[in-house]
């Protein structure tokens, strides 16, 4: 899977408290890529809450939302750039990467690349494709985290 599909994924098998056992064919293989994931690239990562829904109306469920929002970019998609980005090697990105997004996909590999080039003291090039209509902000944060 994709980097992002592969954070969503693991946002929701945490989420779940899935025991190994319970988990579908391979699901160990996920597992072990998570808390591998997990386990090297904390210092990059706000741990976001998870916080109470107030209730919905008609219903007992409990739902808890993530709140990725509070994450450094603003999304989920941090989470699985740094992961990406710190199983390259130097060579590798200092050659540069380009990404094509609407605008987080592209500020996390950006915010990532940016962290991951200070702790090994290299710059690693992001080239952002973006459509024509991506919002000020979003160009901002681009631009602020070293992406052209």
């Amino acid at each position: 899977p994709s980097t992002p599909l592969f954070s969503q994924r693991a946002s929701c098998m945490l989420i779940k408290g899935a025991a190994v056992d319970k988990l579908p064919h391979d699901s160990e293989w996920y597992l072990t890529q998570i808390l591998n994931a997990w386990s090297k690239n904390q210092e990059d990562i706000v741990q976001t809450d998870l916080e109470k829904m107030s209730s919905v109306p008609g219903s007992n469920s409990k739902i808890l939302l993530k709140r990725e929002d509070r994450q450094h970019g603003f999304s989920f998609h941090l989470r699985g750039a740094t992961n990406l980005l710190s199983e390259l090697e130097p060579d590798e990105l200092v050659a540069g990467l380009i990404t094509a997004s609407s605008g987080n996909a592209a500020i996390a590999l950006a915010l990532a690349a940016n962290n991951i080039g200070v702790r090994k003291a290299i710059k690693v090039p992001i080239l952002a494709v973006v459509p024509c209509d991506t919002s000020d902000i979003k160009m901002r944060l681009l631009r602020q985290n070293g992406a052209e």
